[in-house]
């Protein structure tokens, strides 16, 4: 279980008056704006202080959409596979709520390697805009050639996998996900260009931007005829297995993790790993959320909602899993 840096309902973050990097971030569909926390702030004791932080609202059709992102940290803490920090924060001068995210890499000490990248220098022709030849195959090959830290990259990917599968995230695209280098020494008169040091080793990015899940676009006044088994089945994840399926026939969420597991066995326990959490745990983290007073809340409808898609998610890859 990772730690998680607890929020409290009394503590809500009001952007308005921090410097703003951009007042609208230039990557991503939702509206983004990004700040460094200042030094001096002691309201918000679970942030860093001078760290970078991103600011993001809902899609104005799906409004309760940022608790996703909320709620995808949490569940991420416990299940034990890495999600950026993310906290409930609202704008006083534009009246809108959103989610703070916290920064999950050292902006001057480490390299970033976009998903985007590793695909258009695996595949020459690669469309970025559109990702269709999106595949873990070429991803694959790509990171064998990596120096990697005490986790194999492999698995590293499958916990990535097995948390998408369980929130039913479909936007794991390649401008959402990436590789972080770190470097051996840097020091301060390399800091900026970084010529002068080496990667000596890499790591998954932590699986950030996640409100692409857990049901958000289902509307409460629909909840009475949703068909649980028909919307899980149907959920499909961005990447394909590899280049010899079509787009249009990929694999859902559940066939992915099956193939994960039989090309790599050593990962299935760490899969399984994943999905060992209870009711009752579940439960606290959404008392929790909605014990915040902020417009739109996560209500006791959409709460029971997103228990009962998650618990449904978590017996049929565990039952996927151990067959």
């Amino acid at each position: 279980m990772i730690t998680l840096k607890e929020q409290e309902p009394e503590q809500i973050i009001d952007i308005a008056n921090f410097p703003k990097e951009y007042e609208v971030y230039p990557e991503g569909a939702r509206v983004k704006a990004t700040f460094i926390l200042p030094a001096d702030t002691t309201s918000y004791d679970f942030c860093t202080p001078s760290w970078l932080y991103m600011f993001k609202t809902s899609r104005k059709v799906f409004p309760e959409q940022f608790w996703m992102e909320i709620f995808a940290y949490q569940l991420g803490c416990l299940v034990n596979v890495p999600v950026p920090p993310a906290f409930v924060a609202y704008d006083s001068k534009e009246k809108i709520s959103g989610v703070v995210i916290e920064w999950f890499y050292n902006q001057y000490e480490d390299e970033y390697i976009r998903g985007g990248d590793v695909m258009q220098s695996m595949i020459g022709d690669y469309d970025i805009k559109r990702g269709l030849q999106h595949n873990l195959g070429d991803i694959f090959d790509f990171m064998k050639g990596l120096n990697w830290g005490p986790l194999c990259w492999t698995i590293e990917w499958a916990k990535i996998l097995i948390f998408d599968a369980l929130i039913g995230n479909s936007d794991r695209h390649q401008g959402n996900w990436g590789i972080v280098g770190k470097y051996g020494r840097l020091d301060k008169a390399s800091r900026n260009e970084k010529t002068n040091a080496t990667i000596v080793e890499s790591m998954m990015s932590p699986a950030f931007d996640n409100g692409t899940s857990m049901g958000h676009e289902i509307y409460e006044r629909d909840f009475h005829k949703f068909n649980i088994e028909k919307y899980v089945k149907k959920g499909k994840p961005h990447v394909m297995w590899d280049l010899n399926q079509e787009w249009r026939k990929k694999d859902n969420h559940e066939n992915l993790i099956i193939k994960m597991a039989e090309a790599f066995p050593y990962c299935r326990d760490q899969m399984i790993n994943c999905l060992q959490f209870s009711d009752a745990q579940i439960k606290e983290i959404l008392q929790r959320l909605s014990a915040f007073r902020i417009e739109p809340r996560l209500s006791e409808v959409r709460a029971k909602f997103m228990l009962n898609l998650l618990l449904y998610r978590q017996n049929k890859l565990l039952l996927a899993l151990r067959a």
